[in-house]
């Protein structure tokens, strides 16, 4: 978390990101309409996005379950 301090202590510093390599993700083309996407791509997440549970095979399909709670981005946060 050197790099959080380092920002938050230096003026004009922005927050650090991460680089992350999907393997698969969720894309949203529009507002609440959610697509597995199979492919990889690096993408760069909030530092604080890796304190969240890592996903495991079920997380994708349990969110695009029709029987997925309302509030289904909690799945992707790891709350429910």
């Amino acid at each position: 978390m050197e790099a959080l301090e380092f920002s938050k202590e230096n003026q004009g510093a922005e927050n650090p990101l991460a680089l992350i390599l999907q393997k698969e993700y969720l894309d949203e083309p529009e507002p609440n309409k959610y697509v597995h996407v199979m492919e990889q791509r690096i993408t760069e997440w909030p530092v604080e996005f890796l304190n969240r549970p890592r996903r495991n095979p079920n997380t994708i399909p349990d969110f695009l379950s029709p029987g997925a709670p309302s509030n289904r981005l909690e799945i992707l946060r790891g709350l429910i």
